[in-house]
């Protein structure tokens, strides 16, 4: 599914495309830190997309020539499946290669399929919540904590346990920062790749309070209303263009929200910003935070994201082998977008609070 940009040239191309087979128990976010720690600057590789440790993963790897023989060393250590796929200058190079993941999904002793079924008819799942699934937040649900932490540093309303902070302070320690918790600081003593690793999470939280907010006023997902942002797919350009929506309202466009970073400006006429408004005094988030880390060194973009899931292709297959029973899906997401949502939504119960 990666865009076919590459050259077939090798020796104009100073990039390489690799497809990894990653192994269950192994996720993009570790072999970023086995680089680190084996001395390889970020700038000379990129992973497009990031896999979870809970699945058998493709993943797509960018790597510069120069490092080619030590990464696949590093990557060959690890028992991991390595298939070269072509070549690319680096002026291509972009996380946007990456338009859509197929999934394959088992589900164990799933609901009756007829019930399945009909709960797909009756309710289309592009019209679902693209929230951030959970493992955008970590094992233990800290990952935004932590992000949190670090861009209001230290100063943050949310209500945490004891063992709780105790955990966030043991992660924070284990890189050299103390309790007194300052950008300046934790810019000295954590890996940049990390801190936007976290405030990234940080930012996909308030996403997930701005769709729970939306829902929670009865607003559409599925459709547009006045002041909403959405993406303009029938520009004569074609480019990736946000506009606001006015009083006259194509029914093909889908409501997209921005995610707060550096450039945000919310502004009263627009709906996510008016949320946002409710949202970011009460989580004591200040915008200027952004400016000063970018100001440092570090850029966390504002950018745009669809309310809706995309999910193409989707089908289902039954098995019943004896005491066994299962469903397997198949189905296809758009980029950033999470299976784990789609089958919680799919598959939770009927009253979640029982």
């Amino acid at each position: 599914l990666l865009k076919k940009v590459y050259r077939e040239s090798y020796l104009k191309a100073d990039w390489i495309i690799l497809k990894l087979v990653l192994p269950y128990g192994i996720s993009t976010m570790d072999l970023i830190r086995y680089f680190y720690l084996n001395h390889i600057h970020q700038k000379n590789f990129l992973f497009i997309g990031l896999k979870d440790k809970y699945a058998l993963s493709i993943q797509y790897l960018l790597i510069n020539r120069k490092y080619e023989k030590k990464i696949l060393k590093l990557l060959e250590r690890k028992d991991i499946k390595i298939e070269t796929i072509g070549y690319i200058d680096r002026s291509l190079v972009t996380k946007n290669m990456l338009e859509k993941n197929l999934f394959i999904v088992k589900v164990y002793n799933p609901p009756p399929i007829d019930f399945v079924k009909e709960l797909l008819c009756k309710y289309n799942p592009n019209f679902f919540p693209n929230y951030f699934g959970y493992q955008r937040f970590g094992k233990n649900f800290l990952n935004h904590i932590i992000g949190e932490y670090m861009l209001l540093e230290g100063d943050i309303n949310s209500h945490i346990e004891r063992y709780e902070e105790k955990a966030i302070f043991d992660i924070l320690s284990s890189y050299g920062v103390d309790r007194t918790i300052t950008l300046e600081n934790i810019l000295r003593k954590i890996p940049k790749y990390m801190i936007k690793f976290y405030i990234n999470s940080f930012q996909s939280y308030i996403f997930n309070r701005l769709i729970s907010k939306r829902i929670g006023y009865n607003y559409p997902l599925d459709k547009c209303i006045k002041g909403d942002y959405y993406l303009d797919y029938f520009n004569d350009l074609n480019k990736f263009i946000i506009k606001v929506a006015t009083l006259h309202i194509n029914p093909l466009n889908k409501p997209w929200a921005p995610l707060i970073g550096y450039g945000y400006i919310p502004k009263i006429t627009r709906l996510s910003d008016r949320l946002y408004m409710e949202i970011l005094p009460k989580l004591g988030v200040i915008l200027e935070k952004f400016k000063k880390l970018y100001k440092m060194g570090l850029l966390i973009r504002s950018n745009f994201r669809p309310i809706t899931l995309n999910v193409n292709s989707l089908s289902l297959v039954t098995y019943n082998n004896f005491n066994d029973e299962w469903i397997t899906l198949n189905f296809k997401l758009g980029r950033g977008m999470y299976a784990t949502i789609l089958l919680r939504e799919i598959f939770k119960p009927l009253r979640p609070n029982t």
